[in-house]
């Protein structure tokens, strides 16, 4: 597949989030003593509240994937589209303007655990989870939906 201008990507990009998406608001200039006052770092929520974030995250991280924006700059052997870092800021930075599902699940799963199975993993891992992100990325999503640790344990003793 030959590479696409910065420029081009950054068309792609724009016309997919235009039509997947609603943009923000824009964000208000700060006043003292109008807004919030909301300040948790960490929101408290149900089971079910954090199982339906996981589903629309999932929703979201499958459909950004599908669109070819889910692994840039990853190898195309690994399901990425093999493009510099460059485009891939491009894509977070456009993609920023936009009211997405909370990806915050996905954080340690595709930030470090998948680079470092790829990085350091043996072949064997590796053709485990089908040398391929996309369905690594899949996995993950399944067994963040099972919702416990042990459940993450089992789904990668399945694996044989």
């Amino acid at each position: 597949m030959s590479q696409p201008t910065l420029e081009q990507f950054q068309a792609d990009a724009l016309a997919f989030l235009e039509a997947n998406a609603p943009r923000k608001e824009a964000e208000k200039k700060f006043v003292w003593g109008e807004g919030t006052d909301k300040v948790t770092m960490f929101e408290e929520k149900d089971r079910a509240a954090e199982k339906l974030d996981v589903a629309e995250a999932c929703a979201w991280r499958q459909k950004k994937f599908d669109a070819g924006f889910g692994y840039i700059f990853g190898s195309e052997q690994y399901g990425g589209r093999d493009l510099p870092a460059a485009y891939s800021r491009v894509y977070d930075s456009l993609e920023a303007k936009y009211e997405i599902p909370n990806q915050s699940c996905f954080t340690i799963g595709l930030g470090m655990v998948a680079p470092t199975i790829v990085a350091h993993g043996s072949e064997i891992i590796i053709a485990a989870i089908e040398c391929d992100i996309g369905n690594f990325v899949k996995l993950k999503y399944e067994l963040l939906a099972l919702g416990t640790f042990s459940g993450m344990i089992d789904g990668f003793a399945s694996l044989g």
